[in-house]
């Protein structure tokens, strides 16, 4: 038996219950991950790696070759953070994997960010992005994505402490508290 997923989305306004897309958006996989952003929906598939992003005001996409979408790197989408007009996607399940991406969908980083374990928190600083799994912590430059670590360390993103004035985390197998 073959089993196929399609998925469906329309929008309303808000003043009056109208439609203003011109049609309903369909693609052809089984719903996953919605993420609202400041410029458009954007809507992962359960059952691939298809990612897109769909403009609020006419429902048309926004990445990918006619707006068709991109495919996330590593796997189906997890959740997106923004970064400023960029978008880090993080997908991959237990293998995690995040990318920063452009207002078209490029990927702007030569390598993924790979970390053990399921991406569950992303803190933003003036110049990196702390990225921190189930099982792994690390700390990358915005601009090229490198480990400012010189790569990940144990930890989980929840012993990482961000405030005005530094980034705190706790590498469980050296056992101590670092500060960036």
């Amino acid at each position: 038996t073959q089993v196929s997923h399609a998925t469906f989305i329309t929008a309303f306004n808000n003043a009056d219950g109208s439609y203003p897309w011109s049609e309903v958006q369909q693609y052809n996989f089984q719903l996953g991950t919605v993420v609202p952003l400041d410029k458009g929906l954007l809507v992962g598939a359960g059952n691939n790696r298809s990612v897109v992003l769909i403009d609020y005001a006419s429902g048309n996409g926004l990445w990918g070759k006619k707006g068709k979408g991109i495919n996330a790197n590593g796997g189906s989408l997890n959740g997106a953070v923004a970064v400023g007009d960029r978008v880090l996607l993080t997908a991959g399940g237990s293998k995690a994997v995040a990318m920063l991406h452009d207002a078209q969908g490029e990927e702007l980083w030569k390598k993924a960010v790979k970390l053990k374990g399921e991406i569950r928190s992303v803190k933003l600083l003036d110049k990196a992005i702390a990225i921190g799994s189930a099982e792994e912590i690390d700390v990358v430059d915005r601009a090229t994505g490198e480990s400012l670590l010189g790569g990940s360390v144990k930890g989980s993103g929840s012993l990482a402490a961000l405030n005005k004035e530094a980034l705190f985390f706790l590498n469980t197998k050296d056992g101590l508290l670092y500060r960036m």
